[in-house]
């Protein structure tokens, strides 16, 4: 037969597992939350960098293009530049209508 001193110990022991379970919980739940948050930041990095690629490819463009002006601009052979560039023979002449040649 239980004693009351045994009864309110296993009262206790019933009261520390709870209030153990109950922090796990609290702690998964805050684990769950900062893994959500990092997911997100890594999403938000990766279209950033995406961003970034898409801004220096443009600028890698505008570079390349600037070169092929020069080329026309010192009366290059279209074909050269071509091979040169690597820009197909159809931009070049593009590029030489904008600029007016």
């Amino acid at each position: 037969m239980k004693t009351i001193a045994d009864a309110l110990a296993e009262k206790g022991r019933k009261q520390e597992r709870e209030k153990s379970r109950q922090r796990e919980v609290v702690l998964h739940e805050e684990l769950r939350r900062k893994e959500i948050a990092l997911q997100e930041e890594i999403e938000r990095k990766k279209v950033e960098e995406t961003a970034l690629r898409e801004e220096a490819q443009k600028k890698v463009i505008a570079l390349q293009e600037v070169t092929v002006q020069r080329m026309l601009q010192k009366n290059m052979n279209i074909e050269l530049i071509h091979e040169i560039t690597g820009f197909t023979i159809e931009r070049i002449k593009v590029i030489q209508k904008k600029m007016g040649l």
